[in-house]
């Protein structure tokens, strides 16, 4: 007898569900999102994201820049953090003219939508907010596993 995966059916235009996770050890949310994106992908704690992270945006501002991870990561910040990270291997693909939805997305990545970094594993979008939307979101790009 053949047996074939079990697709749970999505009611949402993305095709994708959601489970909300935080891993910010007091909860909260304040542009922080490529932390936490980076934390939930790759399974690291958020305070050495959070770390690694901060150091890079003030090497890029200048050695007496006060600035942290709480004001969020350009792609390039997050890429640096990536390396910093032991995670040189994954990589940005850009997508013009694509939309965020599970036929547009690797099994595992960290998704750009305008103005937010998400984490997407195996069809699940995992975040402090549900950032799918009612209606369907354009999709920056992504970093992916190579």
């Amino acid at each position: 007898m053949m047996t074939f995966p079990r697709f749970e059916l999505v009611d949402h235009p993305t095709n994708l569900n959601y489970t909300e996770k935080n891993p910010h050890p007091k909860k909260e949310r304040h542009g922080d999102c490529g932390v936490r994106a980076i934390s939930l992908a790759l399974n690291i704690p958020y305070e050495e994201v959070w770390t690694e992270a901060t150091k890079i945006k003030r090497q890029f501002r200048g050695k007496k820049s006060k600035v942290t991870a709480n004001y969020g990561l350009g792609r390039r910040e997050l890429w640096y953090t990536l390396i910093a990270l032991g995670h040189g291997n994954w990589k940005f693909k850009s997508t013009p003219n694509k939309y965020f939805t599970l036929r547009n997305l690797p099994d595992i990545c960290i998704a750009l939508v305008p103005g937010h970094w998400t984490t997407v594993k195996s069809g699940e979008v995992y975040d402090s907010w549900d950032c799918r939307g009612k209606r369907l979101k354009q999709l920056r790009g992504y970093f992916a596993p190579k």
